[in-house]
């Protein structure tokens, strides 16, 4: 909707920019990265899982681990990209890639 039709009816369009969808799509695989990464030192017993609502699946269910760690990872992803319109909501994804991405390399120094 173009913006002038947008302030003389109070409507507006709710749609991400499309560099949202390019954060989320680096976010995703990094926290997919992750989640292999983690559910592998955690197998050859490297680390620990330290949050208590994945350490049985970690163990016992991949599958489940897989689901629920990413499904934790994408609504995290969600709840922050809400607020991309606003000028810190963008750094805010900004800085949720990056976390993955810090997080990753820490798995690689970890593994090497």
């Amino acid at each position: 909707m173009p913006s002038r039709l947008a302030r003389a009816t109070d409507q507006f369009a709710d749609v991400p920019h499309p560099r949202v969808w390019l954060y989320f799509a680096a976010y995703f695989v990094l926290a997919l990265v992750d989640t292999a990464l983690t559910w592998h030192c955690v197998r050859t017993g490297i680390v620990r899982e330290a949050n208590p609502l994945l350490r049985p699946p970690v163990l016992h269910h991949p599958w489940v681990f897989l689901l629920v760690k990413n499904a934790i990872a994408v609504a995290a992803f969600l709840a922050v990209s809400r607020f991309e319109l606003f000028r810190l909501g963008l750094w805010a994804l900004r800085a949720a890639v990056l976390g993955y991405f810090l997080l990753d390399v820490y798995w690689a120094v970890l593994l090497i």
